[in-house]
């Protein structure tokens, strides 16, 4: 045998564990860049007071008037709530949850008392805006 030499491929060995938690942050991964591409834009047009607010919904997103505790602000106007309501996302749809401010929210002039499903064309209403509702999917 001189002068021949034997070649061998080298096998790393990896632990089940190893392997385990390699696919768990695979998976991760891969829920993270589906949540970040399930964002739908919700536009909120104020046609009285000239405005249009916009949002990139991915979970949850509250609307007020009070700048650190929301996050669409409506500063504007003194009749709505430091945090008036909330919009959240449910199975791709969106919907909308009073905070009890002092004046309630209204969809399409219905007091809302539970979680309700929006779309667009929809109008909500606190104090005296009107907030009308575009979702683009």
């Amino acid at each position: 045998m001189e002068g021949k030499t034997e070649t061998f491929e080298r096998i790393p060995i990896i632990s089940k564990e190893r392997l385990a938690f390699i696919d768990n942050l695979h998976k991760k991964e891969s829920q993270d860049r589906t949540n970040k591409s399930e964002a739908i834009l919700v536009s909120l047009i104020d046609e009285k007071n000239g405005r249009r607010l916009e949002y990139d919904l991915k979970e949850t997103c509250t609307i007020g008037r009070h700048v650190k505790m929301c996050d669409i602000v409506l500063d504007y106007d003194r009749t709505v709530s430091s945090r008036q309501c909330k919009l959240h996302l449910s199975k791709g749809k969106v919907y909308v949850s009073d905070l009890g401010g002092t004046n309630s929210t209204y969809l399409n002039n219905h007091k809302i008392n539970e979680p309700t499903k929006i779309q667009t064309g929809d109008v909500l209403g606190f104090g005296r805006v009107d907030l009308i509702i575009k979702i683009n999917e």
